[in-house]
């Protein structure tokens, strides 16, 4: 189907093969990837790195701005269900707060300025918010089924209501372009089986109601496990499951399937550029895999007991089968996926259960693995620049803080 080329017959007709390495120019890189170019589609095998030891990217041992945590009077909210954020031109910083359904605005050293919502509701609040984008000088929230527009100073601009026509199918909004367009997923209603299934959805850009979107192609969603109890489903959390998220940039989006190192870019219109992939030593399920994620899926409250019947049932499912390549392993839905300011991606490394996931294999524009990124703590990145990363934090009561920290680039 459109734009989504098998990677066989997308090393078909090889033109060109070049190792990467070492250049007089520029002694901080090194490193080994094979470059493929079939058809007008890139594809980078990656093998080894190209940062040499003393020039890798660091993230500084301390922030700079923390934001959250314990309030400090009545005019600072409290950070709970932060959905997204991003470091604006002047040095403010914005962040999706689902807990009070609001936009949180905050000056260059971190002090609260202003909150904001959509002119749309009687209150000025959000009902539902998912995520929020910031595209140039505006800032897209996605308060389900509405996309507002902000311009950068909180101030409510206009809302696209995205609807199906089909009441079997639900869009799911992941993100906008460029040009404020968005990329929708066409989730059908699920009537699958008993058993492990993992669906396949289509993806559109949709352009607003009266035009007509244009189609992208399938993409698989997250991996599941239905229980069927009569003709009543349930959906219990299955554990390492693999997931496919999307995830548009400017004028791409990138599609990563986490069931190999794998990630594929497409043009906005579909059509595939690059596909990147690294060398990888696969995790192989073991027992004790299983007994760590099924207590801390369950060690808290009343629940706490259900972790050995939970371990018991998934024993047969899930032994002996390899983890995914990446994703995080208690937040399947968390994007484990980000393009930074200068078009660097980076990818979270999956971990086993008893170990924190600090590791981000970072790829440049062209697809080639410049190295690993360890941070010193587990922080999910919302807006990586040039120089800053900005990361929510939560601790082990699940108080959520907000840091920016420096980007340390060693010989830049």
């Amino acid at each position: 189907m459109r734009g989504y080329v098998d990677a066989a017959s997308s090393i078909l007709g090889i033109v060109a093969c070049t190792f990467l390495t070492a250049c007089a120019h520029d002694a901080n890189r090194s490193g080994t990837a094979i470059v493929k170019d079939s058809s007008g589609t890139r594809v980078v095998e990656n093998v080894e790195p190209v940062w040499i030891t003393g020039y890798e990217w660091k993230i500084a041992p301390r922030s700079a701005i923390e934001v959250g945590g314990k309030r400090d009077n009545g005019s600072w909210p409290m950070l709970r269900y932060v959905v997204g954020g991003s470091r604006l031109r002047d040095g403010r910083f914005v962040l999706g707060n689902a807990g009070t359904q609001e936009l949180l605005f905050y000056d260059r050293q971190g002090q609260f300025v202003e909150r904001s919502g959509p002119s749309r509701t009687q209150n000025d609040a959000f009902r539902d918010l998912r995520w929020i984008q910031a595209v140039g000088d505006s800032i897209f929230a996605y308060d389900h089924p509405h996309i507002d527009v902000f311009d950068n100073r909180g101030s409510y601009a206009r809302s696209i209501t995205v609807e199906s026509l089909d009441p079997s199918v639900w869009p799911a909004v992941v993100g906008v372009f460029r040009d404020g367009s968005a990329l929708v997923q066409l989730v059908e209603s699920d009537d699958a089986p008993g058993g492990l299934h993992w669906p396949v959805h289509e993806c559109v850009r949709y352009f607003g109601a009266d035009a007509q979107p244009w189609a992208l192609g399938p993409c698989r969603g997250r991996e599941l496990f239905v229980q069927m109890t009569g003709r009543t489903a349930s959906y219990p959390r299955l554990p390492f499951a693999r997931s496919t998220w999307v995830v548009p940039e400017g004028e791409h989006y990138t599609v990563a399937t986490n069931d190999g190192y794998e990630f594929r870019r497409y043009s906005w219109d579909g059509i595939l550029e690059l596909t990147v992939r690294k060398k990888h030593n696969p995790l192989k399920v073991e027992s004790r895999d299983l007994d760590v994620f099924a207590e801390q899926l369950f060690n808290r409250g009343p629940n706490s007991a259900r972790a050995p019947q939970y371990r018991q049932r998934f024993a047969d499912v899930v032994m002996s089968r390899i983890m995914p390549a990446y994703g995080w392993v208690y937040s399947p839905r968390t994007v484990p996926l980000l393009v930074d300011d200068g078009g660097n991606t980076w990818v979270l490394d999956y971990a086993r259960p008893w170990e924190e996931q600090r590791r981000w294999s970072v790829f440049d524009s062209v697809g080639v693995w410049l190295g690993t990124v360890e941070a010193l703590q587990v922080i999910e990145p919302l807006h990586i620049g040039t120089d800053f990363l900005l990361g929510l934090w939560r601790d082990s009561l699940d108080v959520e803080r907000v840091h920016l920290f420096d980007l340390i680039k060693p010989g830049q």
